[in-house]
C-alpha cells in the first residue's frame, strides 16, 4: 500500500469500527436470531448494488475516473488531514505482542544437520549418532546461553558461567573420531569459545591494587614441639622415658615398657573411689605416647634433612625427584672439572644385586627452607632480624667510631 494512503485507510477503519460497534449495541435483533436472519435476507433481495451514477465502477470506468470519484479520491487528489497522536499510538500498540515469550532452551536441531553438517551414510553407526546427538544438545544449550546474555544482569552471567563449566567437560568427553563428528565438534567448540569470550567481556573486573598491604600470619606456634603443648604431668612422664632411652642406654623394648608402666601408674593414681577418671585426668592419660618412638617425636628432635652424594673429589650433588615421587635420583658420574682441561668422571653410585643404585658416599645436611621456617617461627626472632637490618641501613650513612657488631661496619 502506498504511504500516502495509510492515514486515510486508518481513519476509514476507525469510522467503520465505530459504526459497527454502534450498530451491534443498538441492533433490535440481538434477542431474536430468526428476526436478524430475516432482516439480512430482505436486505439482500432489495440491494441493487453500487449506483454507477453516484460511485465509480472499476468495470465500466477508466482508471483515472475511478481515482477521481472513488472512496479514496480525497486522499489522492486533496490534502491529507493530520492524524492525532493517540490514534497512531493505538494502531502501533495493536502490532505489539500481548505478552513477552519467556526464554527457553531451543529445540535441538536434527542429528543429521548439527552445525550445518550432514551425516554421510558411512558415519551413521550407533556411536556416531550418539556423539552427534550429544553435540546437538551442547549446541542447543550454547544458543540458549546466548539468549540469556541478552539480559545484562549479574544473575544471567553467573548462570551462563555455570553452564559453561558443564558444557566444556561434556564436549571433551566425546572421543568419536569420524569425519562428521570431528567437523561438528569443531563447530561447537567455536561456538563455546565465542560464548566464553562474551561472558568474560560482561564479567566485572576487580580493581587491582598497586601497593597491596602485607598479610600478617601468626607463625609463633608453627614449629613449636608438641611436648610444650602437653600437661606438666605428661611432660614429666615422657621425659623420664626419653632419659632412660637416650642417656642410660635402655633399649627400645625396655623404653616401651617404662612408658606403659608410667601410664598405668598415673591411671591408678587418678582413679576416684568409683573407679572413674575425671575429664582433666583422662586428658592427661590420652596425651601419653604409647611407644618410645612416639615419645621422641614429641620433642621434634628429628628435622628435615637433605642427603647429598659426594664424589672422591669432594664435589657434592643434590638429589632430584620425579613428579609425584619421593625416591631421590642422583647423577651416575661426577661432572666436576678440577681444572679446565680435566673431567673427574668418577662413578657416584653402586649397583646392588637387586638392580637398585645407591650412593657410594653421602653427606646429610639440614634443609635450608625448613631451617629458615623454624627460625622465623620463633618468638621475637623475626623482629630481631628486622631490627638488625634497619640498624644496618642507618649505620651505612653514619658509621660509628667503635664497631661492636658486624652490622655496624661499612660493608659485610
Amino acid at each position: 500500500m502506498d504511504s500516502q494512503l495509510i492515514p486515510a485507510h486508518l481513519k476509514h477503519v476507525q469510522e467503520e469500527s465505530k459504526i459497527s460497534l454502534t450498530a451491534i449495541q443498538k441492533s433490535p435483533y440481538d434477542s431474536h436470531p430468526n428476526g436478524l436472519v430475516g432482516h439480512l435476507f430482505a436486505l439482500t433481495l432489495t440491494d441493487d448494488g453500487p449506483d454507477p451514477k453516484s460511485s465509480a465502477s472499476k468495470l465500466w470506468n477508466s482508471h483515472a475516473e475511478y481515482q477521481e470519484s472513488g472512496p479514496s479520491s480525497n486522499a489522492i487528489t486533496g490534502s491529507l488531514d493530520p492524524l492525532p497522536f493517540s490514534d497512531i499510538a493505538e494502531s502501533l500498540s495493536r502490532l505489539s505482542l500481548s505478552s513477552p515469550t519467556p526464554l527457553s532452551c531451543p529445540n535441538n536441531p536434527p542429528v543429521s544437520q548439527i552445525a550445518g553438517c550432514r551425516i554421510p551414510k558411512k558415519d551413521r553407526c550407533q556411536h556416531s549418532r550418539q556423539a552427534l546427538k550429544l553435540l546437538s544438545n551442547i549446541e542447543a544449550c550454547a544458543n540458549w546461553c546466548f539468549h540469556l546474555l541478552l539480559d545484562p544482569s549479574d544473575n544471567s552471567v553467573a548462570e551462563v558461567t555455570n553452564e559453561l563449566m558443564c558444557l566444556r567437560p561434556a564436549l571433551e568427553s566425546i572421543t568419536q573420531k569420524t569425519d562428521s563428528v570431528n567437523s561438528c565438534k569443531k563447530e561447537v567448540t567455536t561456538t563455546l569459545d565465542k560464548l566464553e569470550l562474551e561472558v568474560k567481556a560482561r564479567q566485572p573486573t576487580c580493581p587491582s591494587s598497586n601497593d597491596p598491604e602485607p598479610v600478617n600470619v601468626n607463625t609463633e606456634h608453627e614449629n613449636t614441639p608438641p611436648i610444650e603443648r602437653m600437661d606438666i604431668v605428661a611432660q614429666v612422664a615422657v621425659l623420664i622415658g626419653v632419659v632412660c632411652n637416650i642417656i642410660m642406654g635402655v633399649s627400645q623394648c625396655s623404653g616401651n615398657f617404662i612408658i606403659g608402666t608410667l601410664s598405668l601408674l598415673l591411671s591408678l593414681a587418678f582413679q576416684q573411689s568409683d573407679g572413674r577418671l575425671s575429664a582433666s585426668h583422662e586428658n592427661i592419660i590420652q596425651q601419653l605416647p604409647p611407644t618410645m618412638e612416639a615419645a621422641l617425636n614429641k620433642f621434634s628432635l628429628t628435622s628435615k634433612t637433605v642427603t647429598y652424594v659426594v664424589c672422591s673429589c669432594h664435589c657434592t650433588y643434590a638429589p632430584s625427584y620425579l613428579k609425584g615421587s619421593t625416591v631421590p635420583s642422583y647423577p651416575e658420574y661426577c661432572t666436576h672439572h678440577p681444572n679446565p682441561e680435566t673431567l673427574c668422571g668418577e662413578p657416584l653410585l653402586d649397583t646392588q644385586a637387586s638392580g637398585a643404585s645407591l650412593p657410594k658416599k653421602t653427606f646429610i645436611y639440614h634443609d635450608f627452607n625448613d631451617y629458615l621456617a623454624g627460625l622465623l617461627s620463633r618468638i621475637n626472632i623475626e623482629m630481631m632480624m628486622d631490627t638488625a637490618c634497619n640498624n644496618l641501613t642507618t649505620s651505612l650513612s653514619s658509621p660509628p667510631h667503635f664497631i661492636k657488631t658486624p652490622f655496624e661496619a661499612q660493608f659485610l
